[in-house]
């Protein structure tokens, strides 16, 4: 399916549940679920809610896009209907029942693909707990009520803002994945990784994205051999969360080995434990 498409179909869920909201003209506080892709370039440095965000002509996957084009549409409908409302940018989210970022993981680690490392694992990224997650969106909604009360001036106002909410620690990429591993049984040394340089991974990519047009005649892109999602394995993405914390109480719970132990178990459990036990 065309990239367009599939762009047009991701808003189009967005905006319904917006209209709804506004159509009701019950709803108070709207809080959007968006994600920390959304502002442009994939490597980031302590990025700020001030770095350029994506636009429907910017090249980049359909997720990310639909992600900011619908992250604007919820923010310029702040005070429409007497309903104000607050965008969350996430990364990527991990703990209990996550079927994504432990899930895939684990079904990487099951393929032996855990003992190929891209890069040498020196640059930084965030990730963000399930409960550090429900936190934030439980503030944000809690402030937008205040905010009908009170209003507040706008170098503390949440409402028609957008907020980076993480761990605030950042983790060198593969070092999170492998506490996942480890908690799933892995025991495997440093010294039985193989490193793949990123210009060799990249320059491979290249040419399975390259195949892939010619014979789809650009309708299919491969699932994992691509440039845009490779380049999360060796660059930097962090984000400074200074404007969460100062606006919307936003306080950090360090939880991530008890986050990731909980995923762990409760993913073995569900796909593979419990087949065990017959059921």
């Amino acid at each position: 399916m065309h990239a367009a498409v599939i762009t047009l179909m991701l808003m189009a869920q967005d905006n319904i549940l917006l209209g709804c909201a506004v159509a009701v003209q019950s709803v108070k506080a709207f809080v959007y679920t968006s994600s920390a892709t959304v502002v442009e370039g994939v490597a980031q440095h302590m990025a700020s809610e001030d770095t350029r965000v994506k636009t429907e002509k910017s090249k980049c996957d359909d997720y990310a896009k639909s992600k900011a084009l619908a992250e604007t549409m919820v923010l310029q409908t702040n005070g429409t209907a007497n309903m104000l409302t607050v965008c969350l940018r996430l990364p990527s989210t991990y703990g209990e029942r996550d079927e994504q970022n432990i899930g895939e993981g684990i079904k990487a680690m099951r393929r032996n693909e855990h003992k190929l490392q891209v890069g040498d694992n020196t640059n930084l990224c965030e990730w963000l707990s399930a409960e550090n997650a429900a936190q934030a969106h439980l503030l944000a909604v809690e402030a937008l009520l205040a905010e009908h009360q009170q209003p507040k001036e706008i170098a503390e106002r949440v409402a028609g803002e957008a907020f980076f909410v993480t761990d605030g620690e950042a983790l060198p990429f593969w070092d999170h994945f492998r506490l996942i591993w480890r908690a799933a049984g892995d025991r495997t040394a440093e010294s039985e990784v193989t490193k793949i340089p990123p210009l060799a991974i990249m320059s491979l990519a290249a040419i399975v994205e390259t195949i892939y047009w010619i014979f789809t005649f650009g309708r299919t892109k491969p699932k994992a051999m691509r440039r845009d999602l490779l380049a999360f394995t060796f660059l930097e993405r962090t984000f400074s969360i200074d404007k969460a914390r100062k606006r919307l109480g936003y306080i950090l719970k360090a939880n991530r080995n008890a986050q990731v132990q909980a995923g762990v178990r409760w993913y073995l459990d569900q796909h593979f434990l419990g087949r065990d036990k017959g059921d």
